[in-house]
């Protein structure tokens, strides 16, 4: 008899603080269209004020440290980059012990033994990682052109769009609405979290 799928409701900042990410290559590619960021963006952009939002279901499955991820990568993708304006933001605030918090919980774990950063999410098409993770280095889109209706287009108008609706909502005493951001993407963002027994 299959072993049931363990579920549980993680804050967003707990479940992805703990471990790392990985797109397998059989998973539905990144496809968030303008409609679906506008839509996240709104959801979120609402719910900071009046609490707890819940994201939706994620499903994964465990490799050593590492969990792939079955189902909600869009979401976390698309958190990820959200992640990302707000630690950039952090620092051009001069809020350094907050950008720290944000990149720790959302952007990178850290090697205990050699003190490497590694990223939090990775995709496993080559090319479409290293777009994100150009976007997570810099705080900015990489500057070679690219083909529309591809993977790497639609994490580009993603992580502008949201970086440009982010910097208008902070428009208003910066400062304090970047750590309510903060505090809302990591303790009021709820996944509901399955991990499948099996990792094939």
């Amino acid at each position: 008899m299959p072993a049931p799928l363990n579920a549980s409701a993680l804050q967003a900042g707990a479940l992805i603080s703990n471990t790392r990410f990985v797109i397998p290559q059989f998973q539905r590619e990144y496809s968030w269209q303008t409609d679906e960021v506008v839509d996240f963006w709104s959801d979120l952009s609402a719910s900071v004020e009046t609490g707890d939002y819940f994201l939706g279901l994620i499903i994964l499955t465990e490799d050593e440290d590492i969990k792939n991820v079955v189902d909600g990568q869009q979401r976390l993708v698309t958190l990820t980059l959200l992640a990302t304006a707000l630690f950039f933001e952090a620092k051009e605030l001069g809020r350094k012990a907050l950008a720290d918090r944000i990149e720790a919980d959302f952007l990178r774990s850290i090697d205990y033994d050699t003190d490497e950063k590694k990223p939090r999410v990775i995709l496993s098409d080559p090319d479409d990682n290293k777009t994100l993770q150009t976007i997570l280095d810099t705080g900015e889109v990489p500057q070679a052109d690219l083909l529309e209706d591809t993977v790497s287009f639609r994490i580009v108008q993603s992580f502008k769009y949201l970086k440009q609706k982010l910097k208008s909502d902070l428009k208003n005493d910066a400062f304090k609405r970047l750590g309510k951001w903060a505090d809302f993407i990591t303790n009021q963002l709820y996944f509901a979290v399955f991990i499948h027994p099996d990792a094939a």
